[in-house]
């Protein structure tokens, strides 16, 4: 007799084999739920075997675990492991009749079967799968992915499990059009039309052939997404697959081994001049720092070492840098990244969601592996129960609790900001979320700064002037330091703020300020969060002696070197400006 942790009233029938299986009792007026067993699961599949009941079998199952969830409560019924496997096989369940209108591959009788049949066979795929997926991702996309791989060749599915899942988690949705930088135009790039099963095959046979440098066995999902998320043609992975590295450690020296062209930086001439975007041309050829980006990780990618671009601006402007791991579980997120340039912070695209990710950010994403600590792992269930209860009673306790579980879990903050929104929250409430918010994330710059953001405008709203102010001076003295890229973007607010206004003495005073605090280490974010927007609006608004003030300012104070962006654009900005003026 199997002993709880709590007290819940499980209905068990009894085959005359003495198996337990599943079926949802009546007791009374409510379902009662079952023990979870994989006899239980494989009796599911059995009395549902057609996909036609497939949709009214997870409904009869969802309104089961909402019974359980409203007699009990969401702390007790998450910490059940029935309650919480039957919920996996749920969400495994729902992947199916969310894409059932679809005319994709199980749309189809064979694409059906397999989904059953993965459920049946390998529980340990579709577990690891669905402890991996994010609400961020297209779901019913990448189990239909998944699916596809495993019709393929079940055994090499299973035995390559968190490859399959991680091409499944990256080829959900379209790259990005700025994938992989704003160098190059999409017409030059050499994108493949391999589909997802043909290139977990490619790669499949890259390990055979023994042409990566890290076994993908001992890599986890999310460092695996850092490995497959490139749609080149597969010769392009093979052009560089030729690159003799005696170790994944040796990756970082391909960066520097591509000729870095000055004259393009200098002509101001970044974009990519060729006809094609290749990797051979970029290794012909030579390229800015951009370039020495793409070529290098589409080098690790190739031979299996997870990879990544950061960009970000420095004392002389934009710059790309990358990270790779040279062994599992070690990262280095600072190749090429120049010390004497002082790059506050770097983004990234999150090859699961494609989002822009700090490199803060990406180092917790990188750091946790395929599903995370166990918090957070139990904190993603809690977030896809609630969204397949979006407009149920509980569904912002739901939220709550995630948050509860893991604490700097992003994807809780903004199911729960999306849903004060659709609430039409008042400023009161909003103010108590960003105060929740920046309290959670007093270690991430990035979003704490979002928090507060977001608070200076629902004080503003309530008419807390004095409050809005002390906050802002507070931003701007928490980040002068290591974040002043943020303490930058707050003070340049303000003085735009002002010329907007037409405070004119006011805004040159401010601007002046801002440019002598800053002058020595900021230069890349002064430029382009101030400088620009500030002699833009300049021109705007027809104010040429401001905008002459203010570039006296910039000559006298801020000194660019010509190996770097905003030397070549402030050359243009004195031109508009001298232009607006004649």
């Amino acid at each position: 007799m199997l002993t709880l942790r709590w007290s819940i009233m499980f209905s068990l029938v009894m085959t005359v084999a003495g198996v337990v299986s599943l079926v949802a009792q009546e007791a009374g007026s409510s379902n009662k739920l079952a023990v979870w067993s994989e006899q239980a699961a494989a009796t599911w599949w059995l009395r549902h075997s057609e996909p036609v009941s497939w949709k009214s079998g997870a409904e009869e199952l969802r309104t089961t675990l909402l019974a359980a969830q409203e007699e009990h409560g969401i702390p007790k019924v998450f910490t059940n492991p029935h309650f919480t496997a039957w919920l996996e096989h749920l969400r495994w369940l729902t992947l199916y009749t969310q894409s059932g209108d679809s005319t994709g591959y199980l749309s189809t009788p064979k694409g059906a079967a397999t989904f059953a049949r993965i459920s049946r066979e390998s529980p340990l795929l579709t577990e690891l799968f669905t402890e991996s997926l994010s609400t961020y991702d297209n779901a019913s996309r990448a189990a239909e992915i998944l699916c596809e791989i495993y019709a393929a060749d079940p055994k090499v599915a299973v035995e390559y499990r968190k490859l399959a899942v991680a091409f499944a988690l990256v080829f959900d949705q379209p790259f990005p059009q700025s994938w992989p930088n704003s160098n190059a135009r999409k017409s030059q790039l050499a994108i493949g039309d391999e589909n997802p099963v043909e290139r977990f095959k490619f790669y499949i046979r890259c390990v055979e052939a023994k042409a990566f440098l890290i076994d993908p066995k001992r890599l986890s999902v999310r460092e695996l997404m850092c490995v497959v998320d490139t749609p080149l043609e597969f010769r392009e992975l093979q052009y560089v697959q030729q690159v003799k590295l005696k170790s994944a450690e040796r990756l970082k020296d391909v960066y520097q081994a591509i000729p870095y062209e000055k004259a393009r930086l200098d002509d101001g001439r970044l974009m990519w001049e060729g006809s094609t975007y290749r990797l051979i041309d970029i290794g012909r050829a030579g390229g800015v720092c951009a370039d020495q980006a793409f070529y290098m990780t589409q080098c690790g990618k190739a031979k299996g070492v997870p990879t990544v671009i950061f960009v970000g601006q420095g004392q002389n402007g934009g710059h790309a840098w990358t990270g790779f791991m040279p062994e599992p579980g070690n990262w280095n997120l600072e190749v090429a990244k120049y010390r004497q340039e002082k790059y506050p912070v770097g983004k990234a695209f999150d090859p699961q969601s494609w989002r822009r990710v700090t490199s803060d950010q990406f180092g917790l994403l990188v750091k946790a592996q395929s599903g995370g600590s166990s918090a957070d792992k139990d904190a993603r269930l809690v977030l896809q129960w609630a969204a397949m209860n979006p407009k149920h009673q509980r569904y912002a306790a739901l939220l709550s609790h995630a948050r509860k579980l893991a604490p700097q879990m992003l994807e809780a903050w903004e199911m729960e900001e999306g849903w004060l929104g659709a609430n039409g929250a008042s400023a009161d409430q909003w103010r108590a979320f960003w105060q929740s918010w920046i309290t959670a994330f007093r270690n991430q710059p990035d979003l704490e700064f979002r928090g507060q953001m977001r608070l200076m405008r629902a004080l503003r709203t309530l008419g807390e002037k004095s409050a809005e102010e002390r906050l802002r001076t507070s931003i701007e003295k928490d980040n002068s330091s290591g974040r002043f890229d943020l303490a930058v973007a707050i003070a340049a607010d303000g003085v735009l703020e002002l010329l907007e206004t037409g405070k004119l003495d006011e805004a040159t005073k401010a601007f002046d300020a801002v440019i002598n605090d800053f002058k020595s280490k900021a230069g890349g974010h002064l430029f382009y969060n101030l400088i620009v927007p500030y002699l833009d609006l300049c021109i705007e608004k027809d104010y040429h002696d401001q905008a002459a003030a203010a570039l006296r300012t910039v000559d006298s104070n801020l000194e660019f070197t010509e190996f770097g962006t905003v030397s070549v654009d402030l050359k243009k900005l004195k031109d508009r400006v001298r232009a607006a003026a004649s």
